[in-house]
């Protein structure tokens, strides 16, 4: 299967089947039914025009489908990546090798689900630190 074709299958399947009734239900559910905007990073999965195409569509059709503008190379100051790496340190240091796609999805859940809450405490806290170290090297690298 090519990249493109991978792309197309997984990452676009999740916006329809996943985003969208996701943002409609957390609109439903805000007291003043606001809007939802989606900040992503440039990764280049996230901005093939498979995705792009997509959510400009939905964002025209759909007032409450706003796409924030990310500038490229921009520093990436969410802390899931944190969480990302974490777990996937985890799978390197038990040199873990699946033999099916399910079983990587299994073991990637689980691992999540075992997230020790004084380490998700830890980045949520981090928060304001990070958005004064963006601002203080005024977009560029920080620390985090």
């Amino acid at each position: 299967m090519s990249l493109a074709s991978w792309i197309k299958r997984n990452i676009i399947g999740i916006l329809p089947y996943h985003y969208v009734p996701h943002v409609h239900k957390l609109i439903k559910s805000s007291a003043a039914g606001y809007g939802w905007t989606l900040q992503q990073d440039r990764d280049p999965k996230h901005t093939a025009h498979y995705c792009a195409d997509y959510l400009d569509e939905k964002s025209k059709m759909k007032p409450e489908f706003n796409l924030l503008d990310w500038p490229s190379q921009s520093p990436d100051m969410n802390p899931i990546e944190h969480v990302w790496a974490f777990m996937k340190a985890e799978i390197r240091r038990n040199r873990l090798i699946f033999a099916t796609e399910k079983d990587c999805f299994d073991h990637v859940k689980t691992t999540f689900e075992q997230l020790p809450p004084d380490y998700l405490r830890k980045l949520i806290h981090s928060m304001p630190d990070r958005v004064k170290a963006l601002v203080k090297a005024k977009g560029g690298p920080t620390p985090y």
